[in-house]
């Protein structure tokens, strides 16, 4: 990807906190763990398309979702998953929510096994939730494609732009790899490029009947005075908000300021303590993350690091 997801500002309306979200994420580290201590159960939770005449349990079109080959596979779903899906559990509710991640991803199974099988490809355990987090970023697109998210572009460059701009980016470069073998990059055949696009088109046919009634398809972005994210500003000391009176948007501002603070619900002790505990995990991740793919790059540039 030529960026990383950050955030994006766009607040909840109806629920008090992506409880799924947390709890997919949860389970995902666990299984994580569990597998990096017993790799076997890599094999024995994948997705092994039918066809390959192997296929030994239905249940993997679920499991599969939870399992990952590296802290780098890891990282960047679950990042995505924690930035875009607070607000389709938000649009969805509980339970709906739950449901339409693991149908996403079981779509993206079938669509993968599909086109392997056409393809006469060597059968391959299918493992990640990259399928279930395409679909969840089709959901964001049909709903919210105006708000916007912040990126990191290159590793360096942070760029505010609109979802529909940056997600359409992500899936034309999956759709791209897909259908040239990855340019004949030598880990692209690891990647399960139709997955991706599987669970895209999942979501796409599944929001309508998910989503909650009142909520819009192709929601209006949320506009604040000072900045897209407010409590950034309001985090970074109000360095930001001192200028404002020279610019005559102060008393704006506060009022805006209220208004959101007011509408937001306090969250129980248990689940503030979990989103500190995420932020951390979150951030020492990013630093891994980042330090794997610069390590990737120097031998891909031939230096000696």
């Amino acid at each position: 990807m030529p960026f990383l997801f950050l955030r994006d500002g766009n607040p909840l309306r109806d629920i008090r906190g992506p409880y799924i979200v947390y709890a997919i994420i949860l389970a995902n580290c666990a299984v994580f763990a569990a597998t990096n201590y017993a790799p076997n159960l890599i094999f024995q939770l994948g997705f092994l398309p039918s066809w390959a005449g192997l296929y030994n349990d239905p249940l993997t079109l679920a499991s599969y979702q939870f399992v990952h080959g590296g802290w780098g596979h890891i990282f960047a779903n679950l990042l995505m998953l924690y930035i875009f899906g607070d607000n389709i559990e938000d649009s969805m509710g509980h339970a709906k929510f739950l449901l339409f991640y693991l149908l996403t991803g079981a779509g993206s199974a079938l669509m993968y096994g599909a086109v392997e099988g056409l393809a006469g490809a060597e059968p391959r355990t299918l493992i990640g939730a990259s399928g279930s987090i395409a679909g969840v970023l089709a959901a964001y697109v049909m709903l919210h494609p105006r708000a916007r998210v912040l990126v990191l572009v290159a590793f360096k460059f942070p760029v505010f732009a609109p979802s529909w701009l940056l997600i359409g980016i992500y899936i034309a470069l999956d759709v791209l790899m897909a259908f040239t073998g990855g340019f004949g990059r030598p880990d692209a055949a690891s990647v399960g490029w139709w997955a991706h696009i599987g669970g895209f088109v999942t979501g796409l046919a599944l929001v309508p009947l998910f989503k909650r009634r009142k909520v819009p398809f192709f929601a209006p972005a949320v506009h604040y005075p000072e900045t897209p994210f407010p409590e950034i500003e309001r985090e970074t000391g109000g360095k930001i908000r001192r200028l404002l009176p020279f610019l005559g948007k102060q008393e704006v501002a506060d009022r805006a300021y209220e208004a959101d603070k007011a509408k937001r619900k306090p969250l129980a002790g248990w689940a503030a303590v979990l989103v500190v505990i995420l932020k951390i995990v979150s951030y020492i991740s990013l630093l891994v993350y980042l330090s794997l793919e610069f390590e990737m790059l120097s031998r891909i540039a031939g230096l000696d690091i």
